[in-house]
């Protein structure tokens, strides 16, 4: 490969990586627009804090790929079978709320569609950032080097079907709830745009809020399995 070729290369891949940290910098934003009532404000201040911060960017650049195929299925932009789970998947967000198999079938305006796009890249973000800045793991500074050692998505996605189920008496347990918290608060602010924009009645409404709590603990999900993943010495399996 010649130099030119490798500069060109370089400067794509340190402008892609400037794009995920700035997208990933708004979902740290939302959470800590959420949880400034009930954490101390020194907190956010401190390195402990800058350094989770940094942490959980390296780790989301990695991942963000396959993050992006799990989060294609939800929004109904690609069939459940690219991540080894039905066609007509029940992660399918259109399928389950909006009558429609695929995305490109919803009859909604554009921005509508592109605030459906963020709303769900953004439920599943905060489960992950919850994880990563307020709960502590003492190996996670390794998961950057065991990522690259090798990683498997497979058993992952499969479990994000029980999210909820999984890391239910760990999530109740720790942290006097806050990972609840920060997800009621942020349901409570996107429960209009679910009534208004997408025109999701109540009934449909309540299963659709316990569909969006288990989004946002797959992302929690993903960083736990990261966590422990640097205890084993084979390759990461998800």
């Amino acid at each position: 490969m010649d130099k030119e070729l490798t500069r060109e290369l370089s400067e794509l891949y340190r402008r892609q990586q400037k794009m995920d940290d700035l997208i990933f910098e708004t979902y740290l934003n939302k959470l800590m627009e959420i949880t400034e009532a009930v954490v101390k404000q020194d907190f956010f201040e401190s390195s402990k804090f800058a350094a989770k911060k940094s942490l959980a960017k390296q780790i989301h650049h990695l991942t963000v790929q396959e993050v992006e195929v799990f989060l294609n299925v939800v929004k109904g932009l690609t069939p459940g079978t690219v991540i080894g789970l039905p066609e007509n998947t029940e992660m399918c967000f259109p399928r389950r709320f909006l009558k429609r198999d695929l995305f490109e079938k919803l009859p909604y305006g554009i921005l509508t569609l592109v605030e459906l796009i963020k709303l769900i890249d953004c439920t599943f973000y905060l489960g992950f950032a919850y994880h990563e800045i307020f709960t502590d793991f003492p190996t996670r500074n390794d998961v950057v080097e065991k990522v690259h050692t090798g990683l498997s998505f497979e058993k992952y996605y499969t479990d994000t079907l029980i999210a909820s189920v999984i890391l239910k008496n760990y999530y109740e347990s720790t942290n006097e709830g806050l990972a609840e918290y920060i997800f009621e608060s942020y349901y409570k602010e996107i429960k209009s745009f679910l009534r208004e924009d997408l025109k999701i009645g109540f009934v449909r409404r309540t299963m659709c809020r316990s569909f969006l709590r288990n989004l946002y603990l797959s992302g929690s999900l993903m960083g736990m399995r990261l966590d422990l993943a640097t205890c084993q010495n084979k390759p990461i399996l998800l």
